[in-house]
């Protein structure tokens, strides 16, 4: 068992990296690759989770416009209904950012990861997920 932080969700390489533990067909063992399934989709699900919390929280600081979308400055970035309501979201956004879930599943070894080729920016950032000196000798 492990635990992610949703931090990681706003981590563009982290999700680069998700994604290439997902569609790479090469594990040591059909065994490892329901894990690695199975680890993925614990992941995903708290994704949804993260990315509906995010938008609750973020509608109610930021100005709506009349179909009940978040108006943004033409560059995405949300439109503050004022100074005080984007301070509020920034703090409650510190907080929310710090949740952490538990993923019920081992950690992956390098062995485990077959021919897998990562690089040392996606190890960082799939690290709470990696147990890299198991297995090396």
């Amino acid at each position: 068992m492990f635990k992610l932080k949703y931090e990681n969700f706003q981590n563009p390489m982290f999700q680069r990296s998700l994604a290439k533990l997902a569609n790479f067909p090469g594990y040591a063992s059909p065994k490892v690759s329901y894990g690695v399934a199975k680890i993925v989709k614990k992941i995903t699900e708290e994704q949804k989770t993260f990315e509906k919390l995010y938008t609750d929280i973020l509608k109610q600081h930021a100005e709506m416009d009349e179909n009940g979308n978040i108006k943004d400055d033409g560059k995405g970035v949300a439109v503050w209904k004022s100074e005080e309501l984007k301070k509020q979201f920034e703090g409650k956004m510190k907080e929310f950012l710090d949740i952490e879930f538990e993923v019920p599943y081992g950690r992956l070894t390098l062995a485990d990861l077959g021919d897998l080729k990562l690089t040392p920016s996606e190890m960082i950032a799939l690290e709470s997920m990696l147990n890299p000196m198991e297995g090396v000798k």
